[in-house]
């Protein structure tokens, strides 16, 4: 048998073979692969030199052994990539993306990948199959999940020296309370989209550390600079292709700014919002405008919000009620989309525009007035993961979305395809951002192994959790409702 042959076998096949040999069948497949080929070896008689023999110069021959360190795909997702189960039989494609090929019988390819390669009258042909259009989420977390599969463990971060560490009474941007797909600067002034290159439709939102519940405080934030390149606009309007929206929020809101109840911004396209609802407000600002946000609470605990850009005052936006708030503190808020922001949050810096007499920047505020938020794990040990496992409809999201409201000061950060979605504001493409989604949830649980903080994982994958190995891990199994669960094994 040539070594071309033992590589298209299946696992099942390999291992069954090396049984018979009496050798190991544990291993990957390139192991069962170079371990069956070395037996086969010894047992044939030495090639006359007009045979062929594998080596590094022979074209068409690899050595067991040099293939990519990969995990194999298990046999029933390989049944479930079969290109008949998924693509039409009369079409042929050749497919390029390598990631998410799966090994089959005879080196067949997976139906996953990008398929480019098809001529100009095919593709133009199906392109209005509705099995290529009406792509659900599924089909992207499948792709993904086998990625994800195949990509190596993260290498743990360096520990920070103690010259690093947090210190509570710095006003800056919390790392703690924020999107992880929102990168912080080192010095916490400054913060942008994370993925702003690759996944384009993605708002980021963060919060300041401190909060305030009286006087008149104040805060500036400039939007420092666009994040846009010519791919990344194509099909876009020039006023969508980014967003910033800065104001103030409860602690305890959604990281979307402006979404909620007890929520404000000002939107840059000169809108004032919450709860959803928009209103025209002001004046619309881009890259370099300088926005002052100013919140003035009365003595029976009232507050009016109101906003400037570059020094002109353009009007009260919000007023709440004390009995709407209740003594609640409010946090400074940022939302933006490819853009990246920059706060001055230095306590003896000058204002970059002079503030209306009577208010206080909040980083010159002595510290008993003003609040800090939840403190977050400082290392991985610290942190809790929460693996959910269930069938569809069971009410796995349900029961996610439940245990953040319950938990708010754990400021758990829900990782799905759902929650990423929903940072996708504004129209576009559903297949497109279906497919940036599911692409970029398998980025954030790779990051997320890394970086200190309480999680939940809505969409449950095998061996996700083992990346965590210092956190406080568990698995929540969700039947169905009403339905008798005879056995359960994790």
């Amino acid at each position: 048998m040539k070594l071309a042959d033992i590589k298209k076998l299946k696992v099942a096949e390999l291992r069954s073979k090396l049984q018979e040999a009496g050798l190991e069948c544990k291993g990957l497949k390139a192991e069962l692969v170079g371990r069956l080929w070395s037996s086969l070896d010894q047992q044939q008689p030495a090639r006359t030199p007009g045979q062929d023999t594998p080596g590094p110069d022979t074209p068409g021959q690899d050595i067991p052994g040099q293939d990519d360190d990969t995990t194999v795909v298990a046999d029933n997702i390989q049944a479930a990539a079969s290109p008949s189960s998924l693509l039409p039989q009369q079409t042929s494609r050749e497919c390029s993306d390598s990631t998410t090929q799966t090994d089959g019988e005879g080196g067949s390819q997976s139906p996953l990948a990008d398929c480019e390669q098809l001529p100009v009258g095919q593709r133009e042909a199906g392109a209005g199959r509705s099995e290529l259009e009406d792509r659900g989420w599924a089909f992207y977390e499948f792709k993904e999940e086998i990625r994800y599969k195949r990509a190596k463990a993260p290498q743990a971060p360096l520990e920070r020296d103690e010259s690093q560490q947090e210190v509570e009474d710095a006003v800056k941007l919390d790392s703690y309370d924020s999107h992880l797909h929102f990168d912080i600067s080192q010095d916490g002034v400054c913060g942008q989209p994370r993925f702003w290159d690759r996944f384009p439709l993605l708002w980021s939102g963060c919060r300041l550390t401190h909060g305030v519940w009286q006087g008149r405080v104040s805060f500036e934030a400039r939007l420092e600079r666009t994040l846009l390149s010519n791919n990344m606009v194509d099909g876009l309007e020039s006023s969508e292709a980014y967003g910033m929206r800065v104001g103030w929020s409860l602690s305890q809101t959604s990281l979307l700014l402006g979404e909620e109840a007890f929520s404000f911004a000002y939107d840059a396209g000169a809108r004032k919002v919450t709860s959803g609802q928009e209103e025209d407000y002001g004046e619309t600002f881009s890259e370099g405008d300088i926005i002052g946000s100013y919140a003035s609470f009365s003595t029976n605990g009232s507050v009016q919000l109101s906003f400037h850009k570059n020094g002109r005052f353009m009007g009260v936006a919000f007023s709440l009620e004390a009995s709407e708030l209740q003594g609640r503190a409010l946090f400074p808020h940022v939302l933006c989309k490819n853009c990246a922001v920059r706060f001055l949050l230095g306590a003896t810096a000058p204002a970059w525009y002079c503030s209306p007499p009577g208010f206080t920047p909040l980083a010159a505020l002595p510290a008993g007035l003003r609040l800090r938020s939840t403190l977050g794990p400082n290392s991985r040990a610290q942190s809790e993961v929460v693996l959910m496992v269930g069938l569809p409809a069971a009410g796995k999201s349900h029961w996610a979305k439940a245990r953040v409201r319950q938990h708010l000061g754990k400021h758990y950060r829900l990782l799905s395809t759902e929650e990423l979605l929903a940072c996708m504001m504004g129209r576009g493409a559903r297949e497109r951002q279906l497919q940036q989604a599911a692409q970029c949830l398998t980025e954030l649980i790779q990051r997320a192994a890394n970086t200190p903080g309480n999680y939940i994982l809505d969409q449950g994958r095998r061996g996700a959790v083992e990346e965590w190995p210092c956190a406080t891990r568990g698995s929540l199994v969700q039947p169905p409702p009403n339905t008798p669960v005879l056995s359960l094994s994790l």
